[in-house]
């Protein structure tokens, strides 16, 4: 059996200075808004997570051993979606902000679900807000 250590060293990399910043609003309708008024996603990022509520309702409803693997699948499908659209969507705020010098502000959207009240339809939208998007307590 044969082991390999390798030590590597990296340089650290350069502080900027920021030249003023990009305030970024995170929304459910708009995955965010930038101060510069650019849009990220919105109505086919809502189109699919409707429809993807509509079959996991008639996937829930079958209550079988199929129906539950298939829904398994079904919710790994979706994080990876999820995982994806908000990547894309990081990585072009982020491309601006270096593009124009500028650092990058976000909301503090913690303990959002206590201080909001909503009706019945909406609370669904709230809760299959993306886990990568979704309001964290700090």
């Amino acid at each position: 059996m044969w082991f390999l250590y390798a030590s590597v060293e990296v340089a650290e990399p350069q502080m900027i200075d920021p030249h003023g910043f990009l305030g970024v609003d995170m929304g459910i309708a708009n995955i965010a808004y930038d101060c510069d008024g650019n849009r990220y996603a919105g109505s086919k990022l809502n189109g699919y997570r409707r429809r993807q509520l509509r079959l996991r309702k008639r996937l829930q409803a079958k209550d079988s051993k199929s129906a539950r693997r298939l829904l398994a699948r079904r919710r790994r499908k979706e994080a990876r979606h999820a995982a994806n659209v908000n990547h894309r969507i990081a990585k072009r705020i982020v491309t601006e902000a270096v593009r124009t010098g500028r650092g990058i502000a976000v909301e503090g959207l913690t303990g959002i679900r206590d201080r909001v009240r909503l009706r019945k339809p909406q609370r669904v939208t709230l809760s299959s807000w993306c886990a990568v998007n979704r309001p964290h307590a700090a």
